[in-house]
């Protein structure tokens, strides 16, 4: 009669055992679970991010070449977005001559860069565009500098 023995395997002195919970990477590395797929390469070789589905973009996404997720609207507007670059590649936009824009609906402004702000938003003082476009041509309310005015000789004052 012949008997095997099932054993686990032994550890060689090199080799690094990680707490239960840990992912192992291929370079001994442990790292926690929760970095495992998150776009990083929190290993150093990669092997985190090996065995991982690509991200599904939203309707309005464009989808890059490192799978990474812009707004549609940044493709081919001549400003790279994507890490790789791959928004504004030669294959993918060479056949348009200008950048595809949607007009906006009332009520909003339509930035240099293709965006829809809420028109309040322009001239606020605060760049809402990708291109600051709504930030560009304003004049400074009276209202911005009396109170401005109105600070500063009070604080020459004291």
């Amino acid at each position: 009669m012949l008997t095997f023995v099932i054993s686990h395997p032994i550890l060689f002195s090199d080799e690094k055992a990680c707490p239960s919970k840990d992912f192992k990477c291929r370079n001994e590395k442990c790292i926690a679970p929760i970095f495992v797929c998150d776009g990083d390469d929190d290993c150093g070789d990669a092997s985190d991010e090996a065995k991982c589905s690509a991200p599904t973009c939203g309707q309005h996404e464009f989808r890059c070449n490192d799978s990474e997720c812009i707004p549609a609207l940044w493709s081919c507007d001549g400003d790279p977005d994507c890490k790789d670059k791959s928004d504004e590649s030669m294959e993918r936009c060479s056949r348009r001559t200008e950048p595809q824009k949607p007009r906006c609906p009332v009520g909003e402004f339509q930035c240099g860069s293709g965006e829809c702000m809420h028109m309040h938003w322009k001239c606020d003082g605060d760049a809402d565009c990708k291109d600051k476009s709504d930030e560009a041509n304003c004049r400074k309310s009276a209202v911005a500098v009396s109170a401005f005015v109105h600070i500063s000789r009070q604080a020459c004052s004291e």
